[in-house]
């Protein structure tokens, strides 16, 4: 569920998200399939593993599009993979996306 539409935000976040929340375009599951990368403890990977792809794809249906501002007249915070995911292989922490 977008994180716009989840009924289960606090009172805050929903008063927040209902006066400045602001829903854009989406990175399509279609798009998210097709572009992402990975790097591996060795290097780019030629095949992305399927976790790392179902998690840009859950991280997108929940946060893709989402923008706000902090303050009137100042730029928007934005939310999603506004297009390519890319993910990196780290020992102590597993995978990891700059989203």
């Amino acid at each position: 569920m977008h994180a716009l539409d989840d009924p289960s935000n606090s009172v805050r976040v929903a008063e927040f998200l209902a006066a400045r929340g602001e829903r854009w375009a989406m990175t399509s599951v279609r798009q998210i399939r097709s572009s992402t990368t990975a790097d591996g403890p060795d290097g780019p990977l030629p095949v992305v593993p399927d976790e790392p792809i179902a998690a840009a794809i859950a991280f997108e249906e929940r946060y893709g599009g989402l923008a706000y501002r902090l303050k009137r007249g100042g730029n928007h915070m934005e939310y999603g993979l506004d297009g390519e995911a890319y993910f990196s292989w780290n020992a102590e922490f597993g995978w990891s996306m700059p989203a």
